[in-house]
């Protein structure tokens, strides 16, 4: 488990009254989390959080820990189900940390400014990691917990910080949720388990004005979150979809284990078009990986994007301009016009 940076903690750890959460997440979405998850949860408490002022929209200036610790085992729907009220709920980006028994779950979410109403949360997509366990020992996680211990104990930009704990949980991801349109939550689970058992800037994060919403949501919002991600939708009941996640799934299989680059070249244009999982973080990271392995198609697809830069939905970067790189790209594929053009244009900028 990470350790909290003493900087940065909270003492006494803030419980937050399961009523207060109740309260708060019925006023703003008209919505609650329902009394059969509720009694799973022991309590839930704010243990960290630091505030940096960078941008004019305040939820993006700040970091909260918080830990869910249950009582009970609980479903995927039901950590979900908690983990969208929390993210909704709080005004400001959140790590949670699931507690129960023997073992820890991290979750984070991507949320969307809202034009019309500055203090509503647009959840986007929201991830849940593998379980970690006190008593295993998985490399892996050892060095995603790693990374995020680094990036927490950083003097950062919040919302670069935040991005990164996402993106690195993104890489153990147990869950995720994405909202693909303005009306459906789509709730995609790969889950790694079969069987389920039980600096000058800175302030407090007391003193910051956001810890819960006590305003309703506008009407238009509330009809764009309406839909509950329980049980699944037609479609995806169906034998077409269940062959689409069976062919997702061994072309997972195959970009973890295949040398030529083929593999990840295809399961990173899997996750550009989004047939079952659309995801530009992955997108990125597999092309790479498939042209580090010498896959020509992969290389001839990532020089451009090094050649102009890439940006995400949100208009984050997800590959830095370097044209130094993109030559070099370039010449692993014989592009002799596009180098030339390049060192010209690395001459000007120089």
């Amino acid at each position: 488990m990470i350790s909290i940076p003493e900087e940065i903690a909270f003492k006494p750890s803030h419980i937050i009254p399961l009523e207060q959460l109740q309260e708060e997440y019925h006023s703003a979405y008209d919505k609650s989390i329902s009394e059969t998850t509720l009694s799973l949860i022991e309590e839930v408490s704010l243990i960290a959080g630091f505030y940096r002022k960078k941008y004019d929209d305040n939820r993006f200036n700040a970091i909260t820990f918080i830990t869910v610790k249950m009582k009970d085992f609980a479903n995927t729907k039901e950590l979900l189900e908690i983990a969208k009220a929390i993210f909704r709920t709080i005004r400001t980006q959140c790590f949670l940390i699931f507690q129960y028994n023997n073992y820890i779950e991290y979750s984070a979410s991507l949320f969307w400014a809202n034009k019309i109403n500055n203090s509503n949360n647009t959840v986007k997509e929201l991830v849940i990691s593998e379980k970690i366990y006190n008593d295993i020992r998985n490399n892996d996680l050892l060095k995603a917990e790693e990374k995020i211990q680094n990036a927490i104990s950083s003097q950062g930009d919040p919302k670069e910080i935040y991005t990164l704990i996402y993106n690195i949980l993104m890489d153990i991801q147990s869950y995720v949720m994405k909202w693909e349109d303005k009306s459906h939550w789509i709730d995609w689970i790969i889950s790694s388990e079969s069987v389920e058992n039980g600096t000058e800037n800175e302030v407090p994060l007391d003193d910051c004005p956001y810890p819960f919403k006590d305003d309703l949501v506008n009407e238009i919002q509330r009809e764009n979150m309406d839909y509950e991600a329980e049980e699944p939708t037609e479609e995806e009941k169906s034998p077409e979809f269940e062959k689409q996640q069976k062919e997702y799934l061994k072309l997972k299989e195959n970009a973890e284990n295949d040398t030529s680059g083929k593999s990840q070249y295809l399961f990173a244009k899997e996750h550009y078009y989004g047939t079952i999982h659309r995801n530009l973080i992955t997108y990125r990271d597999f092309l790479i990986k498939a042209a580090q392995k010498g896959y020509p198609t992969a290389i001839e697809e990532l020089a451009p994007l090094y050649e102009t830069g890439m940006k995400d939905d949100r208009d984050q970067i997800l590959i830095k301009r370097d044209l130094k790189e993109a030559i070099s790209l370039y010449r692993k594929v014989n592009n002799g016009r596009k180098i030339i053009d390049l060192m010209i244009q690395l001459h000007e900028v120089h």
